[in-house]
């Protein structure tokens, strides 16, 4: 729990592509804020162009 300063149960640890802790939420996280927090990421992660 120190490695990434968790606060407790539940915590949700997102990771990036490269491996890298990328969101930490904490607590209960409704469905559409997990999954549009999950979208972020892998937009974020997309090389350009490769959209659509």
């Amino acid at each position: 729990m120190r490695r990434y300063g968790l606060q407790g149960t539940p915590t949700f640890l997102l990771f990036g592509r490269d491996g890298r802790l990328a969101r930490q939420l904490f607590g209960h996280v409704p469905d559409l804020r997990l999954g549009a927090e999950i979208m972020a990421l892998v937009l974020e992660a997309e090389p350009e162009g490769s959209r659509g």
